[in-house]
């Protein structure tokens, strides 16, 4: 087991002292899911769910939880999709319009408009854009018209379809309704957030109420319990709707009951598709339900953030505010500790993990995932751990300092150490075999003590240089310190000579932090006018960057060298790992691509790896073991409807397993041999040719008949055949022929 040694939580800068040539400009995400990181929208349309984040980013998946970045063809960002006649429709800013065939590979289609869309529908044969304006296609999306809404001008949000035709909502505004996407009616009504339909029922949510309307023109209103209901959907016969504290449910959008308790947290996807319900809020974090009454969030959180990490048995812990493990340091599960209070540090010895809270308890656990309370110690300020013992200090409830040693994490001892008198040790470690603690004497003032046992205490001769640091890390002799009056690291051997480091000369702008692990080169994480970024060094003295920054400008408050690789924890649950070093983990420099195969033809995946020696692949379908797939090359022959989803290759070698990116497998039905039988309405026309016939239709014939019109028809021929090709979803229509003078 490797030792590794946790730094110390302030605010700005850490860097890390690890062994081998690292690869740098490949660093990974692993928390949250980069694809879910400031998702602006998304739905679930044809068979995938859609995330969509800004400038184009775009991601899918089958079941809500591995997700897949596809390649947009844009730059704008994209606010909704839907799918209809076998095609996916994409809509966005300055009237961006996608189609795609499978939902994964994407080609931009001419809109004709430079107004934003923000949501899209599909029904009887046409599709309909809605944002600043009202766009619609006959023909699959490939061509756009614009019509006049008739409403007031306000924008329009987002647009539905059921059995009596389409309605979209201007939320300052009212509601606009369609039978066929041409001609429109305004209805007036109070504040609408959101709009769904569902069994036979058209629901839109406003202030403390909800209308519902089975003909989209007649709408009822009931009060709801929640003050701010927001988005909703439908599925598995329930009408789902987000409000400010809660998920609440409905079969018929009249009467809500509370399903789940949360926080709006600014919902940002929620959608119903073939994995159930599924609502991601604007920190990538997951609530589901398979059937829209139990519901669970995510095991990760990502609002919570993270201060420190640590390793040992094969389990990395991460912690702050809340706990996050992993076992392989790619896949972390969030775990709720018994108390709410911040963990401030975290210790490791044989077997067992020990967590100092601010509540002035300590929580020990074996595997990072079940962790139980020991009694207040009150404000311990630093654990350590070593040599069978682990090592706490602080002050006691009494008020006094005090100093504990524990065998086990949950009974501690308390010690007199007469050369600390009363003040906690600021900082301890244990490396090379000893703990090490510092004692802070004045802001400018501190000496330091070792110990083999955490009971007896040798003080060391400092120098007043090198007293005035603050303790970040030490390990093989060498100590880095943080000198806040002077701008700078203290990089001493002895604790007497010393070497300044300006921070200026790293080029960041904040107090320092510093972890060292297994020796060889320094990584740093730090801040500058622009952001967090990340350091590398081969002396501690002279620095430069690295090209890769943590995204959105979230700062890294702790690293270790752990597995072969460094990893990172900071704000917002965020969570980075560095390549592996040579020697270490598999890694995978080619990812498996998605791909789109006929049914019973033939598909193949394939991971490229920088060392073959040693190595075990094996593929996986939506997480099953593939009997067979054992090669770097995956090839499915005479693939079926069943062998479509997410498929991953693990890696293995004798340090560990690497998990590639997950890839897309979709079947579509072969072009050869496809029929499609409907039967259209059409009439003839003897007319003069170069004259023009309004064509009009109505679904029944009565004294006063209501006639919609259809088409414009410009005469070619004495007789002219003109079919209806938005008949074939219609029961019946009667048509009538008026010349145009």
């Amino acid at each position: 087991m490797k030792t590794v040694v946790c730094l110390l939580c302030v605010w700005a800068l850490s860097f890390i002292c690890l062994g081998g040539a690292i690869e740098t400009d490949s660093w990974r995400i692993r928390n949250p899911d980069p694809h879910l990181l400031d998702v602006s929208s998304g739905t679930f349309a044809g068979e995938l769910y859609f995330a969509f984040g800004r400038f184009g980013a775009f991601s899918v998946s089958r079941n809500g939880q591995d997700w897949v970045a596809v390649d947009s063809q844009t730059s704008v960002d994209i606010a909704a999709v839907a799918f209809g006649a076998g095609r996916y429709i994409a809509v966005g800013a300055f009237g961006e319009i996608l189609s795609s065939d499978d939902g994964i590979h994407w080609e931009k289609e001419f809109s004709g408009s430079l107004g934003t869309l923000y949501s899209v529908a599909y029904g009887n044969n046409v599709f309909v854009a809605v944002g600043e304006n009202i766009l619609t296609s006959f023909d699959q999306g490939r061509t756009w018209q614009e019509f006049v809404s008739g409403g007031d001008g306000s924008v329009l949000t987002q647009v539905v379809f059921g059995h009596a035709g389409f309605v979209v909502a201007a939320p300052n505004a009212g509601i606009l309704t369609s039978q066929d996407g041409r001609l429109w009616e305004f209805q007036r009504r109070p504040y609408l957030s959101s709009l769904a339909y569902g069994n036979g029922v058209y629901v839109a949510m406003g202030y403390r109420a909800s209308y519902t309307s089975s003909d989209a023109r007649h709408w009822e209103i009931h009060q709801t319990p929640d003050e701010s209901a927001g988005a909703a959907c439908f599925g598995a016969s329930l009408f789902v709707s987000v409000g400010a504290t809660s998920i609440w449910t409905s079969s018929n959008g009249t009467s809500w009951t509370e399903a789940f308790k949360t926080d709006r947290g600014e919902v940002r996807i929620l959608a119903h598709g073939t994995a159930g319900f599924l609502m991601i809020r604007y920190d990538g974090s997951r609530i589901q339900s398979e059937d829209g009454i139990h519901w669970s969030a995510s095991p990760q959180s990502t609002s919570r953030d993270l201060s420190i990490i640590i390793y040992g048995q094969g389990i990395f812990v991460a912690a702050g505010q809340g706990i996050m493990t992993s076992a392989d340091g790619i896949r972390w599960n969030y775990v709720s500790p018994p108390t709410p209070a911040r963990i401030l540090d975290i210790a490791f010895l044989e077997g067992v993990f020990a967590a100092a809270t601010q509540d002035g308890t300590v929580l020990t656990s074996t595997n990072g995932v079940h962790w139980t309370q020991s009694a207040g110690y009150y404000s311990i300020s630093t654990l350590a751990a070593g040599n069978k013992t682990f090592v706490a200090s602080g002050t006691s409830v009494e008020g006094t300092t005090a100093l504990w040693v524990s065998k086990d994490g949950k009974t501690w001892e308390p010690q007199i150490v007469p050369q600390f008198q009363t003040r906690p040790l600021e900082k301890a470690v244990f490396a090379d075999g000893t703990f090490l603690g510092q004692v802070r004497l004045s802001p400018t003032e501190s000496f330091f003590a070792r110990s083999s046992n955490g009971r007896s205490w040798e003080v060391l001769p400092t120098s007043s240089a090198v007293g005035r640091g603050s303790l970040l890390a030490y390990d093989r002799g060498i100590f880095v310190l943080r000198d806040e009056a002077n701008q700078s690291l203290i990089i001493s051997t002895n604790l007497q000579d010393s070497v300044t480091v300006p921070y200026g000369s790293m080029g960041v702008a904040f107090f320092p932090l510093v972890v060292m692990g297994d020796g060889g080169a320094f990584f740093s994480f730090g801040i500058d006018p622009i952001g967090a970024k990340i350091l590398q060094s081969k002396d501690g003295v002279h620095w430069t960057d690295v090209a890769w920054r943590p995204p959105n400008q979230k700062f890294i408050r702790d690293a270790i060298f752990a597995d072969s690789s460094v990893f990172g924890v900071g704000e917002e649950g965020l969570i980075i790992q560095s390549p592996p070093r040579e020697g270490g983990l598999p890694q995978i420099v080619a990812q498996p691509a998605n791909a789109t195969a006929s049914l019973g033809g033939d598909a193949q995946f394939t991971v490229l790896v920088s060392n073959l020696a040693g190595l075990e692949f094996q593929w996986r379908k939506d997480g099953v073991p593939i009997i067979g797939g054992t090669n770097a090359t995956l090839l499915l022959a005479g693939v079926q409807a069943s062998e479509a989803g997410i498929y991953v290759c693990a890696v293995r070698n004798s340090v560990g397993e690497a998990v590639s990116l997950p890839a897309l497998l979709k079947i579509v039905q072969p072009e050869v041999g496809e029929l499609s039988i409907q039967y259209y309405a059409g009439i003839t026309i003897a007319g003069t040719p170069g004259s023009t016939y309004r064509i009009d239709y109505t679904t029944e014939l009565s004294s006063s008949p209501s006639w919609v019109t259809a088409t414009n028809l410009l005469i070619r021929d004495n007789h002219q055949i003109w079919v209806d090709l938005n008949s074939v979803a219609a029961e019946r229509r009667f048509y009538r022929a008026t010349r145009i003078p």
